[in-house]
């Protein structure tokens, strides 16, 4: 049994909130990444009576689950940023927005320990894990878009047709294409997976309901295929066992593919010698959200409580 949000679950005995004590000698704490992780380590971290400072990069917290609640289906993942940012505000977190950090300044804040949850970035450079040594030929086009920018910034103007590239198996691609087929836009959905959705999508139903939405738009679902080029306004994808191609309509790409962590912070601190220091998250290893939040629980519970 597990949880997303709540890392104590089937581990009460040890990690239940209420068995925290305050620390025998509190420490100053510098938490870089408002994301789930750097929110969840502020939290804990305060709860043990840390001083803590949270710097976020952007205007507002949340990182990746702050554009993920755009999809037209996902908005119930923002809760799970407002709960974390109401609990830091309670326990007495301060929180300093739209500053990036760098090496100097987190050594200028004098901090006794520095937990970094940087999160990660998409590569949109076209490898597909299960042919990486075949990464899609015109990734770098200007109709490219990771999924992130899309839930932000929205699909360009006059976009008919759009092609989303799922090669992770997670949720982030369907509400891509959840949300481009709310917007009227005819869908084509490329995996290298044998079926709509990974394994954890598949345990939590989603993919039935997921796919429920999109039939009553315009969605294929292509499986089992390798995307091999991106052009204007068309995509050539190719079945993993076979060597027929197809030319798919897509005035816009969207990429899902492994993220490359954000961890040159980490990095610069360790090769300079600084003790104290953590990292957690999509920072150590782009992974899922369930992750984010145990390794941000986890790293706040490594700072010395004497």
């Amino acid at each position: 049994m597990t949880c997303t949000v709540n890392p104590a679950v089937g581990f009460e005995a040890t990690l239940a909130d209420d068995l925290i004590v305050p620390a025998a000698s509190p420490k100053r704490v510098v938490v870089v990444g408002g994301g789930p992780a750097g929110l969840e380590a502020a939290r804990i971290a305060a709860l043990h009576g840390h001083r803590v400072t949270l710097f976020e990069a952007s205007p507002g917290l949340g990182g990746a689950l702050a554009a993920a609640r755009l999809a037209p289906r996902s908005a119930l993942l923002g809760d799970i940023v407002d709960w974390l940012a109401g609990a830091i505000e309670r326990a007495g977190v301060e929180v300093v927005l739209e500053r990036r950090m760098t090496a100097g300044d987190v050594v200028g804040e004098h901090p006794d320990a520095v937990i970094v949850a940087t999160g990660s970035r998409p590569r949109l450079d076209g490898v597909q894990p299960i042919r990486p040594f075949e990464p899609a030929r015109g990734a770098g086009l200007p109709h490219v878009r990771s999924s992130l920018a899309l839930l932000r910034d929205g699909a360009p103007p006059g976009t008919r047709t759009a092609l989303v590239l799922d090669a992770v198996g997670h949720f982030e691609a369907i509400s891509a294409a959840e949300f481009l087929v709310g917007e009227g836009i005819a869908v084509t959905y490329v995996t290298s997976l044998p079926a709509f959705g990974g394994p954890i999508v598949q345990a939590t139903n989603r993919d039935k309901t997921a796919l429920e939405f999109l039939d009553e738009g315009d969605f294929k679902l292509l499986v089992r295929r390798h995307l091999v080029e991106i052009r204007p306004g068309a995509c050539v994808v190719r079945p993993l066992h076979g060597r027929r191609e197809r030319e798919v309509p897509a005035d816009v790409v969207v990429l899902v593919t492994p993220n490359e962590p954000n961890r040159e912070l980490y990095e610069e601190l360790v090769a300079d010698g600084r003790a104290g220091v953590i990292v957690a998250g999509d920072a150590a290893s782009p992974r899922d959200l369930t992750a984010a939040i145990a390794e941000g629980n986890r790293a706040a519970r490594q700072v010395p409580s004497a």
